[in-house]
């Protein structure tokens, strides 16, 4: 993009971040996917090439894709209702318990400013 993190962060909106975020995950870009097609290149000369039977992987090219492609250790349902909690906090929102119904205010009636009916 030819701009430092911190001129970006100056220039963009968090909506835009988390939609540029996104789209890296859907449709990566930059030194890391370069380095995947390197590698797939390289599977592919390697094999056709290479002794019968072997094996080759990117990987074996580019070590670090390895961690790169590494997915995040799997959640426990209580660690996700414990950052789901927190989300809804954070917008002032309330966390039902088991059962509990949810209250809501009364509307106003239309037509008046003081809220009360003809």
């Amino acid at each position: 993009m030819g701009k430092t993190v911190s001129q970006l962060l100056r220039e963009i909106d968090s909506k835009e971040l988390s939609e540029w975020m996104a789209y890296a995950r859907m449709e990566p870009f930059g030194a890391v996917r370069e380095d995947y097609r390197a590698g797939i290149i390289s599977t592919i000369l390697a094999s056709a090439h290479g002794k019968k039977g072997a094996h080759f992987s990117p990987e074996t090219f580019f070590p670090e894709l390895e961690y790169a492609r590494a997915r995040p250790p799997k959640q426990s349902v209580e660690t996700m209702k414990d950052q789901l909690v927190s989300i809804v906090k954070s917008f002032g929102g309330k966390v039902l318990k088991k059962g509990e119904k949810i209250v809501r205010p009364a509307k106003k009636a239309k037509g008046r400013k003081d809220g009360k009916s003809r």
